[in-house]
């Protein structure tokens, strides 16, 4: 029934469905009951503020009492939505202790409403009922141990003095042990029940799921089959077998399935087990048998040639002969290989059998006649040389001849023995003919060849001098030849006339001939190249210098050489250029020689070194003038020797000697007195001051004397002053 309505519009108010105003009584281990919340618009004017299209949602909240226990309440739902005035939002509350539990609306979304009406204080009481305690049994399970499949249904016997319903559903656990996957092994069913005042009981019975029931084995039955080899034959089959919970692995036979089996009986003994180890066996027989016949195949019809009137001997191959089982099989024929045999045809049978009785026969025939015509025996073949153009003339010996029945038979041959034979090979035909006219016929060859080669006349080696550094182009003539078929042939030479030759090496020339026949000759002469020139040397003229000093001057020259393979050779001269000729002349000796070791004539020219000796200085007069000086008076002999570069050379080893000679004075001589004598003995000195050399000569004593004084210089000049004593 809904409470009083408040005094203002929109208010949230609370039904409570109790026992008791705001009470619920536990009567079990829980209990529960229905509060309705709506929205009343008493006292609104303009009618209610929630409608469907924009409702009101308030949680539904449970706080703890102030004071007092704490009663275990929940509720269906979480919250209540509004969407119009007067329409009742049931909520379920669920008590399972005794205590209070405040009770109270929040808002969450929509229009506002006053919720506070709504609160309420839910108070949980026990029941004052006496309660006892419930009675539980295990009731269909009552032996230790089952067969599979045989296991009863479990169910669970209650029985409460106050709760009228009383029921309980068993619980099975799941089976445990070794063979638990096949549903074999321990099993627990076990029941349990709680009244409604929350006393208990429970039970529970353990047993045994066991299987001894063997697997059942079906096995083929006995059979027979044929041997495919010496060692039985390979059979197969196949076996099942069934079980209540599952066979363990398959079947198995022994000898397996697929085994060879030996010729005669083989049991074979199978068995299976199931994952219980029951077991379950079985046999049936395997029999091989050989009942086929060996496979014989005759050789096929021989015919054979008579080698005599008595027939011929003929051998044959033994029958080709199988079996499946025997492998080694010996056939027996009649008449026998290696018999003679008669003219004509005769019939020969083979039988063959295996170990097991069964035999097999073929025949074939042999044949023998004569048709062979007398045998001319191989002649080799004959090979000669073509003595011309035509050939050659060619003898042999005809061959034999032989026939089985006849014996030996003449021979002809065409083209007969000395034919002449043109060149190449022609087939000689020889025959011979027996009694029954059979002929027989064989060949040979008769081959008239060109094999010989032209004859090239022989060829000197060349050598040739070097015309450059390169060598020289070398040529020389192609010789002749001659072939005993064809006569004069072409000669080749490689490399060809005027071939270029490296200086010290050598060019190998092959000429070659070639006939018709193809027959080739070769012959070989070598080209050499040689420097055996001398350079061509060419000296300066002779040279005229003055003398730089008293050991002479330095002169340079230059002498040149040029060789046709060296080019330019640098000469080899005595003394160099640029050596210190002495006073005098010398004599300069080139040679050149260039890489070859060719050495030029030696070529000379003079270098003359002089003094620049002008004659005396006063008081001595030169020429032919007589200088008149009384007798033992010294004279001053002076003189100047210019060095070439605006000095003088001042050594007395210019001065190679002095000498003094009488002669028979010249009566008309034109004569001059010596102006400033001098005193003292002979002696040669330089004087520095004045850049001269002065000869005191002391004339002899005595009067109407004739001398000649002459200065002698190292170069080979001198200079003569002619003194007559008064």
């Amino acid at each position: 029934m809904l409470g009083a309505v408040p005094a203002f519009a929109d208010n949230i108010r609370n039904d409570i469905a109790a026992t008791g105003a705001n009470v619920v009584t536990l009567t079990g281990s829980s209990v529960s009951t229905t509060v309705n919340f709506d929205v009343q618009i008493t006292g609104n004017p303009s009618g209610c503020d929630v409608s469907s299209g924009n409702p009101s949602v308030y949680a539904v909240v449970l706080t703890a009492p102030n004071g007092g226990a704490d009663a275990s309440v929940t509720t269906n739902v979480s919250s209540v939505s509004f969407t119009a005035c007067n329409v009742a939002k049931p909520v379920v509350f669920t008590a399972t202790t005794v205590g209070t539990k405040n009770v109270s609306l929040a808002h969450v979304s929509g229009p506002t409403l006053n919720e506070n009406p709504a609160k309420f204080t839910l108070t949980v009481n026990a029941p004052t009922v006496t309660n006892t305690p419930p009675t539980v049994t295990v009731g269909g399970v009552t032996a230790t141990s089952y067969e599979f499949g045989a296991v009863p249904t479990a169910v669970c016997n209650v029985s409460d003095a106050e709760d009228t319903n009383e029921s309980a559903t068993p619980v099975l656990s799941a089976i445990t042990g070794p063979l638990a996957a096949f549903g074999l092994g321990t099993q627990t069913a076990t029941c349990s029940y709680t009244d409604g005042g929350g006393l208990s009981d429970d039970d529970s019975v353990t047993y045994t799921i066991i299987d001894t029931t063997a697997p059942v084995l079906t096995t083929p039955g006995d059979r027979t089959i044929e041997a495919t080899g010496p060692d039985g034959a390979v059979e197969t089959w196949s076996v099942s077998a069934d079980d209540n919970v599952a066979v363990d692995g398959v079947p198995t036979c022994t000898p397996a399935s697929g085994s060879t089996f030996a010729l005669g009986s083989t049991l074979v003994t199978c068995s299976v087990a199931d994952v219980a180890g029951n077991t379950d066996s079985g046999s049936f027989t395997v029999t091989v048998q050989d009942t086929g016949a060996p496979s014989i195949t005759a050789p096929d019809d021989i015919t054979a040639e008579a080698t005599s009137s008595a027939g011929a001997v003929v051998t044959y191959d033994d029958p080709v002969v199988s079996d499946t089982v025997d492998l080694t099989l010996t056939p027996v024929c009649t008449p026998a290989s290696g018999s003679t045999f008669p003219l004509g045809d005769t019939e020969v049978t083979c039988t063959v059998s295996d170990a097991a009785g069964n035999t097999s026969e073929a025949s074939f025939t042999i044949t023998v006649q004569d048709t062979t015509p007398p045998v001319v025996a191989d002649h080799d073949a004959e090979v000669a040389e073509a003595t011309g153009p035509t050939g050659a003339a060619v003898n042999y010996t005809n061959p034999t001849a032989s026939d089985l029945v006849s014996g030996t038979t003449d021979v002809t041959c065409d083209p007969a023995s000395g034919s002449a034979f043109p060149l190449g090979d022609t087939t000689v035909t020889c025959s011979s003919t027996d009694d029954a006219g059979n002929t027989g016929y064989n060949s040979f060859i008769v081959t008239v060849q060109d094999t010989t080669p032209p004859t090239i006349d022989p060829h000197a080696d060349v050598t040739a001098e070097a015309t450059g550094p390169s060598g020289a182009n070398v040529d020389y003539t192609t010789p002749a030849a001659s072939d005993v078929v064809d006569g004069p042939v072409a000669v080749t030479c490689d490399p060809a006339p005027g071939v270029l030759v490296a200086l010290d090496g050598s060019q190998l020339v092959t000429c070659t001939a070639s006939d018709a026949a193809g027959n080739e000759a070769q012959s070989t002469f070598t080209l050499y190249v040689v420097d055996t020139t001398a350079p061509t040397l060419t000296v300066p003229a002779n040279i005229s210098t003055g003398a730089t000093s008293a050991s002479g001057a330095v002169v340079s020259y230059t002498a040149t050489a040029t060789d046709l393979v060296d080019g330019p050779v640098t000469p080899d001269c005595t003394p160099v250029s640029g050596s210190t000729f002495a006073p005098g002349a010398t004599t300069v000796t080139c040679t050149a020689t260039d890489a070859h070791d060719n050495t030029s004539a030696a070529q000379t020219f003079t270098v003359t070194v002089s003094f620049s000796f002008n004659g005396f200085f006063a008081p001595v007069d030169n020429g032919g003038v007589l200088n008149t000086i009384k007798g033992g008076q010294s004279v001053p002999l002076k003189w100047a020797i210019p060095n070439g570069s605006g000095g003088f050379i001042g050594s007395l080893a210019v001065v190679d000697r002095v000498t003094q000679a009488k002669f028979t004075c010249t009566a008309g001589a034109p004569t001059d007195p010596i102006e400033a004598p001098t005193s003292g003995a002979t002696s040669l000195r330089y004087d520095t001051t004045a850049n001269q050399y002065i000869y005191n000569w002391q004339s002899p004593k005595g009067a109407s004397n004739c001398y000649k004084v002459t200065v002698h210089l190292t170069d080979g000049s001198s200079k003569s002053a002619s003194f007559m004593t008064k």
